[in-house]
């Protein structure tokens, strides 16, 4: 399936054993280890991978939006499936935005809730139709 998030991130646990293991749902995103066969195996919906990342504390899918130069300013491209994951998972969906990676600057900002952000009016949005 074609994911609307580019990376799921957690905070560090701090507990004897570690972070601990990532639930079902999400450690089959993970690429298995260099040298081990890549069994044919069964991804999750993206229902289930919300599900997961709404119970797991601190952890948030990420959607990174990157620009080689200024000239594009602030405006990025961002799908009605990202939008709507961004509604469903509140603060637990973020945007990473990298900018000027060709002027060797390479600036980024996280903002943590998407959709706050546009209901807030911190980020406008702007359709445009696509010619058929």
């Amino acid at each position: 399936f074609r994911s609307p998030f580019d990376l799921v991130v957690r905070t560090a646990q701090t507990t004897a054993t570690g972070p601990g293991p990532w639930p079902p749902a999400l450690a089959a995103l993970m690429p298995r280890p260099p040298g081990l066969a890549e069994e044919r195996r069964q991804l999750p919906t993206l229902k289930e991978i919300e599900a997961s990342i709404a119970n797991l504390p601190g952890a948030a899918l990420v959607e990174v939006k990157a620009s080689l130069a200024a000239a594009r300013g602030d405006v990025f491209d961002i799908s009605a499936a990202q939008l709507a994951v961004a509604r469903r998972l509140g603060s637990r969906f973020w945007l990473a935005r990298v900018r000027k990676l060709s002027e060797g600057i390479g600036q980024l900002k996280v903002l943590k809730d998407v959709d706050r952000a546009t209901r807030d009016g911190r980020i406008k949005l702007l359709m445009v139709e696509i010619g058929r």
